[in-house]
């Protein structure tokens, strides 16, 4: 049998007619594709924390109580500075009078270089405080014909939903902080998460994949209406690969002796989630602020407990890259 030999010019020609072909094919690619469905991802991960900064209210004895709150920011803050998140969810933020006031406690520590958005939901008479919704980020130049678009949603009788963005290195990420009870038809609320979120994206022109929902999900996740919302938007819960040991992933523990004293609540409960679109790869997942530090004598004197934790609950931390739609 004789083999053909090959010239230098018949590879060359061979090699340019490859090339077109692959270039091709790629083409075609990207013409059977929606622009939403060609994505590429964030050059690097982003850090997001959601957190409760506990509300005292649930407890008479500590109501309105500042120097206690003060001891409990001076540990969260000294871990936002071991963290250093790059987006952070905070619920049951307080504020009585500018000196009492978590955001400005926190913006003069841990989180001096971040920036800050809140919206307030209620003012309680007895203490002169209010609570409110607020998210952190790492503050990134922003065009100079940026307008701050937050927005508040009071949800049934006592859930909200905050909605802002946060401009990521490869675009927008519309962020929603979420404050659900479980004493509500879950079906109307979950509903009506879901039309604010749509609504939100679709009058920013953010897309659907750049979502992260962070905050207090107190559901149970088995419920058909969880399921539906959660498959009506496309998301996944940030812990799905990472707690195949239960134990590990639960927020609300009868060890947080601080949540055993405001609450009585002996239960275990993980209601603390960040949830992002299914196509966002997930890194890591994990149980932060649990650390809890002894305190001085003086202290387990008037508050009845030798140490201290950061919040009644703790956080959750997911390292995540977004899909970037082009």
């Amino acid at each position: 049998m004789k083999y053909k030999r090959w010239s230098f010019r018949d590879l060359y020609f061979h090699k340019i007619f490859f090339v077109i072909c692959f270039f091709l094919s790629l083409l075609k690619l990207s013409c059977n594709h929606s622009n939403e469905d060609i994505f590429l991802f964030e050059e690097a991960p982003l850090r997001i924390q959601t957190l409760s900064l506990t509300n005292h209210r649930t407890y008479e004895v500590y109501k309105g109580d500042w120097v206690l709150r003060r001891h409990r920011l001076d540990l969260i803050n000294k871990e936002f500075k071991r963290y250093h998140p790059d987006v952070l969810f905070l619920q049951e933020v307080l504020q009585r009078n500018n000196y009492d006031s978590d955001i400005n406690i926190l913006s003069c520590g841990g989180l001096n270089l971040y920036s800050s958005s809140y919206l307030n939901l209620v003012t309680y008479s007895d203490t002169q405080e209010t609570e409110s919704l607020a998210v952190f980020h790492r503050s990134i130049k922003k065009a100079p014909d940026h307008k701050e678009n937050n927005k508040l949603w009071r949800i049934g009788v006592d859930s909200y939903l905050m909605a802002s963005e946060f401009q990521g290195k490869n675009g927008r990420i519309s962020l929603f902080n979420v404050k659900i009870t479980s004493k509500q038809n879950k079906h109307n609320i979950y509903n009506a998460i879901k039309s604010h979120i749509e609504e939100f994206n679709k009058e920013n022109k953010i897309c659907n994949k750049r979502v992260i929902i962070a905050g207090n999900i107190d559901t149970n996740i088995e419920e058909k209406s969880y399921q539906d919302f959660m498959s009506s938007l496309s998301l996944k819960d940030t812990s799905s690969d990472f707690c195949s040991i239960h134990s590990k992933c639960y927020t609300k523990t009868p060890e947080n002796k601080f949540n055993k004293f405001i609450s009585n609540s002996i239960s275990y409960l993980r209601s603390d989630r960040i949830l992002v679109h299914k196509d966002t790869i997930v890194m890591s997942g994990k149980v932060v602020y649990n650390k809890a530090e002894e305190q001085k004598k003086i202290f387990k004197k008037r508050y009845k407990f030798s140490s201290l934790y950061p919040s009644k609950r703790f956080g959750w931390e997911a390292n995540v890259s977004l899909p970037k739609c082009l």
